[in-house]
């Protein structure tokens, strides 16, 4: 009986060339975890692209909000810009001066106080006059 050679040229023993003979051959637990790995890995990836995908639409549809509060904003100054040159502050002066009957302050009419911890002053009674 001849015995298989390796690629050394060393005779191999009849077991290990059954256990060579065995680790080519595929068996259905081996084909089965291929085939199950080979799913996860599709999976995985699927799942990768929709997910990419959605990262993808997110950016362009806050691309597209931000260009709309753009606009928005543009918008709105020119509205804010029109209507304050369509105030006259001289006419509101001279209604306020002629019609009303306000006049300025006078220095001595200046009151002081501390604010000190609080952002706006809550008027509870009148101001004492002098």
């Amino acid at each position: 009986m001849d015995l298989p050679v390796s690629s050394q040229g060393r005779t191999l023993s009849e077991q290990t060339s059954r256990n060579r003979e065995r680790t080519l051959q595929m068996n259905l637990g081996y084909v089965l975890f291929l085939t199950i790995a080979a799913v996860l890995t599709v999976m995985v990836c699927v799942n990768y692209l929709k997910l990419q995908s959605s990262c993808t639409a997110l950016q362009k549809e806050s691309t597209r909000m931000e260009s709309s509060l753009n606009a928005l904003r543009l918008e709105n100054d020119r509205e804010y810009n029109r209507i304050m040159s369509s105030v006259n502050l001289e006419e509101i002066k001279q209604t306020a001066i002629d019609k009303l009957g306000m006049v300025y302050i006078k220095a001595d009419q200046i009151e002081t106080y501390d604010a000190s911890g609080s952002d706006y002053v809550r008027q509870y009674m009148d101001v004492p006059e002098r």
